[in-house]
C-alpha cells in the first residue's frame, strides 16, 4: 500500500524533495549555483554564492549553538558565551561551514582546524581536539553520544532559507514554500533573501 502512494505520489509531483530523503541532497549544489542532484530546492544556512542564480526565501532564524564534548568543562553548562568557546580551538566544517573566525572580533578569534565534512567535524569534537559552533538545527540533523549542544547567549543567530534556481521552479515549489513557511511560523524570519 505505502508503495503505491509513492508511486502516486511521485507521478503528480516528479521532481519534488521525496519524503524521507537524505536533507543534504542538493546544498552544496544550492550554494554554489549548481544543479541539485534530486531536488530543485534545498535549505541553506549560509547565503548562496553572488550570481548563484537562485531565489530565496528566509523562513526562521536559528540560534547559534556550541558543541563541546561529553566531559567538557563547559558540557554542563546552560548556556555559554562566544568569548568562552573563542578560547578552544574550533572545528570548521568545509561543507557545511554556518560558523568562521569572523564571528568573534579581530584580536580575540580562535585557533581553527577546518575539516572535510559533518562526519569530521563530529569526530574531532567527540574526541576533544575542539569544539564547534552551529545552527541549533545542527542538534537536531546530528546528534552524537558524545557531543554535547549548549546556546550560545550572545551570538548572532543564523537564518535559513529556502532556495530553488530562479526562473526553473517547479510546480511544487509554491506549496513546498507555503508549508515551509507554515510548519515554521512561531519563528518565522522576515520574507526575503
Amino acid at each position: 500500500m505505502r508503495h503505491q502512494r509513492e508511486r502516486r505520489r511521485t507521478s503528480r509531483h516528479a521532481g519534488a524533495p521525496r519524503p524521507g530523503e537524505p536533507r543534504w541532497r542538493g546544498r552544496a549544489a544550492a550554494r554554489t549555483g549548481g544543479t541539485p542532484a534530486r531536488s530543485p530546492m534545498a535549505l541553506l544556512r549560509t547565503p548562496p554564492a553572488d550570481g548563484s542564480a537562485l531565489t530565496c526565501r528566509a523562513l526562521v532564524r536559528e540560534r547559534r549553538v556550541a558543541a563541546v564534548p561529553e566531559g567538557h568543562r563547559l558540557a554542563e553548562r546552560s548556556a555559554v558565551s562566544l568569548a568562552e568557546v573563542g578560547r578552544e580551538v574550533v572545528a570548521l566544517c568545509a561543507t557545511a561551514a554556518t560558523t568562521g573566525p569572523e564571528l568573534w572580533p579581530v584580536g580575540r578569534r580562535p585557533r581553527t582546524v577546518e575539516v572535510p565534512g559533518v562526519d569530521e567535524w563530529l569526530t574531532a569534537i567527540a574526541t576533544g581536539e575542539a569544539v564547534g559552533v552551529t545552527a541549533e538545527g545542527t542538534a537536531h540533523d546530528h546528534p552524537h553520544p558524545g557531543v554535547r549542544y549548549l546556546p550560545i547567549a550572545d551570538a548572532a543567530s543564523v537564518t535559513v532559507r529556502l532556495a530553488w534556481p530562479t526562473g526553473a521552479s517547479h510546480p511544487a515549489t509554491d506549496a513546498v514554500l507555503r508549508l515551509a513557511q507554515r510548519h515554521l511560523a512561531p519563528g518565522r524570519a522576515d520574507a526575503g533573501s
